[in-house]
């Protein structure tokens, strides 16, 4: 198999497709994703596109066994590559756009925070002082129905090393609090 681009005609285009939608469903598997997925056709989708524009990149002896291994072996670390990108941007997506609407929702539902100016600012002024890692495992402590079993779990954690970060968290609280007070 040797980099060449060479533009496929439609009916290769669609063979290959065809011959090769098995392992674009595979790789899809792999990641964790299935048909009950809302993203599961998009995702089909640019596995699809990968499949035709790998064939067009590279110029593969469709009668040689090793070469159509390659082929597949390059498709299927393209398609698990797309598939991490589609899932690292939704994530970026949707972290930016309930963000705020999360933050507050959060202590809203957890312990009933009348919606003030004054608590906006101490809402704030926490979140800017906690890491990412520890804004989520404060959500997650907050969360009654989980254990700290399951969080410890969740986190990739000891549950000694999750109270260690909870100590750390209370102290960073308690900073702002007594700073707060004065």
């Amino acid at each position: 198999m040797k980099q060449k681009l060479h533009p496929l005609m439609m009916e290769e285009a669609e063979w290959v497709v065809k011959q090769f939608d098995a392992c674009v469903r595979k790789q899809l598997s792999r990641v964790n994703v299935s048909p009950k997925d809302n993203e599961y056709e998009d995702l089909l989708q640019e596995g699809r596109i990968l499949l035709v524009k790998t064939a067009s990149e590279y110029e593969v002896n469709w009668q040689d066994e090793v070469d159509v291994g390659r082929y597949m072996s390059l498709v299927g670390k393209r398609i698990r590559w797309c598939c991490i990108d589609y899932f690292r941007q939704s994530y970026v997506n949707r972290e930016q756009a309930h963000e705020e609407r999360d933050f507050y929702d959060l202590f809203d539902e957890s312990i009933d925070i009348q919606y003030d100016m004054e608590q906006y600012v101490l809402m704030d002024e926490i979140r800017s002082i906690l890491t990412i890692e520890e804004w989520e495992l404060l959500k997650a402590l907050m969360d009654e129905s989980r254990s700290r079993t399951q969080i410890a779990k969740d986190f990739g954690l000891t549950r000694k090393s999750l109270y260690t970060k909870r100590h750390q968290i209370q102290r960073k609280l308690k900073k702002v609090m007594n700073h707060w007070h004065k």
